[in-house]
């Protein structure tokens, strides 16, 4: 993928143990630096771990070497009070992006397309500040289509629209969400 003329940019994520597959997957589409927060029920074992947190049957995630892991300690978060520190966690991955610019996205996306077309988005980013990119995000309704990886996911804008048009695709996570996207404007 084509570099941005300034530092690439780097994209921060969250995570718990539960979504390493998922981790993959996004790592395979994404070229640049990724910052990762990983909340920790064993922050004292997960720590010495490190990136072997990232491990699928002992494969690390595609090119470790420009991934930044930061393991969270969960301090009573989903045990008891049912909780899950978004926010906290989000800002951790943030910090600890090098890049000048960053894209924060969900652990389960599988960036589709061509993410060098974000070098053009993220010069104008860094031209000013106060610009913001809003990347459109899908997901394939389950059961309408195998699950999506890195490579199954590069569909040209004629393609989502067929499948949004066909019922086979929704706006992200409307389906476990859909008073979150009560508001979404689908109609265009």
């Amino acid at each position: 993928s084509p570099t941005p003329a300034s530092s690439p940019p780097c994209l921060a994520t969250i995570m718990t143990e539960d979504r390493v597959l998922a981790f993959h997957r996004l790592a395979a589409s994404w070229p640049w630096p990724i910052s990762v927060a990983y909340l920790s029920t064993e922050w004292h074992r997960d720590r010495r771990l490190g990136l072997q947190l990232l491990d699928v049957q002992a494969q690390p995630p595609p090119d470790a070497h420009r991934i930044v892991l930061s393991v969270v300690a969960d301090r009573g978060y989903r045990q008891p009070q049912n909780l899950f520190p978004f926010n906290l966690l989000r800002n951790v991955a943030v910090e600890n992006c090098a890049s000048k610019t960053v894209l924060v996205a969900d652990v389960d996306f599988v960036l589709g397309g061509s993410v060098g077309g974000l070098t053009s988005a993220v010069a104008e980013v860094e031209e000013d500040p106060r610009v913001a990119v809003l990347l459109p995000a899908f997901d394939v309704r389950a059961g309408q289509a195998p699950a999506p990886t890195a490579e199954s996911v590069r569909l040209t804008k004629a393609a989502l629209r067929e499948m949004w048009h066909a019922g086979t695709a929704e706006a992200f996570a409307a389906g476990q969400y859909p008073a979150g996207h009560a508001c979404d404007d689908t109609q265009t």
